[in-house]
């Protein structure tokens, strides 16, 4: 029996392609990249909860020092004599007097005479780990006094997992495959879920989450790169959008089962756990990427690989003369490659003779300054994105109807970024969100500067928040495919990499929004992120539009 994708083809039979096609075989869409896409697709909500989870991680949590004259948290004193025997007082840096849950009155005649000098730091803490949250990384390994920037380095090293993957999985994927260096990046990402799970201090937790952001980023470039290379043109970008979606789940299941199970290393076992049965019974079924195969000169695998993607897609008519189909399209690959060499060695000389490397493209004077307004731009969105996505506690209120709020704002970015690319174009509309999310950032800081009473406010404010992010999550779609029509065919691989690079460095600095926070309001902090998105929008006028443009193949 047909299936319903079976008459998805590309018809890209035509000899005069200029690339190695496999989809003439495997057809546009059907089963077989079903397959890939649905394990991309469950394993990009694992990344949303690995990557967010530090939010419920790393929440804060109210504590006080013990003292031998308070029992428990809920003890009370009715009268209380202070004397000058008595051994200073063990407050914690944010303590007064009111820690020994007595009223103000019965001690202000002695309050006066309390003096830093007197004041330690607690020797032993008792947290009240409220109905939110059973445990955190703050209560676990005491990440108080002093201590608080290490939660937020721990999801900094996060980020800089994404840094390395970036560059050695990249590498391992075009050396060996996409699919080892698949199995690869899965190895790491459990490896880091389990050490994230059993780790007895906060060093091995930072470890954890190092190894935890180098599995995840390896293990989606890896996937990307597989469903781009198995998935007609036709089809390409709707599959990765769809794809997508399954972030905005993660985001949206996350504070669920933070609300539910009260406890973060429950939500990171259920991940890894999930991410381990997919890689046992799952990811031995996925293939290799046929294309990677063909341009390696491994045929025999490509032929494997073909023929079972042929038989799972009813592709009946190819099955039948599939060895003289492939011979042809071998055939054409050694061409393509043997042509491939000869254009590398002649396009390894440009502009007077230079070498086109990663370099020129802050050398050559024509690509130096867009490729500094697009680092600057990935970079502004790493941060704004991040820096709130990692923080939505800071703006007050129940931190899971908040963290929600926020990943259900990314559905109506995704459509307002699927319509307007497709009609407004990329750099106007790129200007559109980055200035529409300034104006939010705006009018929430002049609010805040302006009103000293903001109780009344609160619906308003964290609305223009929510749709500040909706904002930022649309120019954050835009600018990346911006970016890949910005560059020349010989630096498009460099150029957006070094983008994402970019946005990494912003998002890896991201998580210490609150650590300014707390140090120097939330005012100052929306300030900073209108300043930097108005800075990105001012920068993005002087790239040019690419919309229904060719790509660029030269530095000319």
């Amino acid at each position: 029996m047909a299936t319903k994708f079976e008459n998805v083809d590309e018809n890209v039979e035509n000899e005069n392609n200029k690339q190695i096609n496999s989809n003439d075989f495997t057809g546009g869409f059907g089963w077989w990249q079903m397959n890939i896409t649905i394990f991309y697709f469950v394993a990009y909500i694992l990344t949303a909860i690995n990557n967010l989870g530090y939010v419920f991680q790393a929440a804060n949590t109210d504590f006080h020092c013990v003292h031998p004259i308070i029992i428990t948290p809920t003890s009370t004193i009715d009268s209380i004599t202070i004397n000058n025997d008595l051994d200073p007082l063990h407050l914690n840096k944010s303590s007064t007097i009111d820690n020994f849950f007595s009223t103000p009155s019965s001690i202000s005649n002695y309050s006066s005479s309390l003096s830093c000098e007197n004041v330690k730091y607690c020797s032993k803490l008792i947290y009240n780990n409220s109905i939110e949250f059973d445990e955190t990384i703050t209560s676990k390994f005491d990440l108080i006094c002093g201590k608080e920037w290490l939660r937020s380095f721990s999801q900094s090293m996060y980020q800089l997992g994404f840094v390395f993957s970036g560059v050695i999985i990249a590498w391992i994927s075009d050396k060996y495959g996409r699919k080892f260096a698949l199995q690869v990046s899965i190895a790491f990402e459990l490896l880091g879920g389990l050490l994230l799970i059993l780790s007895p201090s906060i060093l091995l937790f930072t470890l954890s989450r190092l190894i935890l952001g180098f599995g995840d980023s390896g293990r989606g470039m890896c996937l990307y790169m597989l469903l781009m290379e198995t998935v007609g043109t036709k089809r390409r970008s709707d599959v990765i959008m769809v794809c997508n979606f399954g972030w905005i789940i993660g985001y949206l299941l996350l504070p669920i089962l933070a609300y539910i199970l009260h406890n973060y290393i429950i939500v990171q076992s259920i991940a890894t756990l999930t991410m381990t049965m997919m890689a046992v019974f799952w990811l031995p079924y996925l293939p290799e990427s046929p294309r990677w195969l063909l341009a390696n000169e491994k045929y025999e695998r490509a032929k494997t690989v073909l023929k079972k993607a042929c038989k799972r897609n009813n592709r009946v008519e190819v099955v039948n003369e599939f060895e003289f189909r492939f011979e042809s399209l071998k055939n054409k690959a050694k061409k393509l490659i043997t042509n491939g060499k000869e254009v590398e060695e002649q396009d390894q000389q440009q502009s007077n003779g230079e070498k086109v490397t990663f370099w020129t493209m802050v050398t050559n004077k024509k690509y130096c300054m867009m490729t500094m307004i697009l680092w600057f731009s990935f970079f502004v969105n790493g941060f704004i994105y991040h820096g709130f996505s990692l923080n939505v506690e800071i703006l007050g209120g129940n931190v899971f109807i908040n963290f929600a709020l926020a990943g259900l704002v990314e559905i109506p970015s995704v459509v307002i970024s699927l319509i307007g690319m497709r009609y407004i174009g990329r750099k106007a509309f790129t200007i559109f969100t980055i200035i529409s999310a300034a104006c939010c950032y705006a009018i929430i800081a002049t609010f805040r500067l302006a009103c000293d009473d903001l109780s009344d406010n609160d619906i308003m404010l964290v609305t223009l928040s929510m749709l500040g992010k909706m904002f930022i999550f649309a120019t954050f779609n835009a600018i990346y495919i911006h970016a890949g029509e910005i560059f020349p065919t010989r630096l498009r691989q460099s150029g957006v990499s070094s983008c994402s690079v970019a946005a990494r460095v912003g998002s890896t600095i991201a998580p210490f929004v609150k650590d300014l926070t707390m140090s120097f309001g939330l005012t100052n902090t929306i300030l900073m992120f209108t300043v930097l998105s108005l800075m990105a929008a001012i920068g993005t006028f002087f790239l040019p539009e690419t919309k229904d443009k060719d790509l660029v193949d030269t530095l000319e």
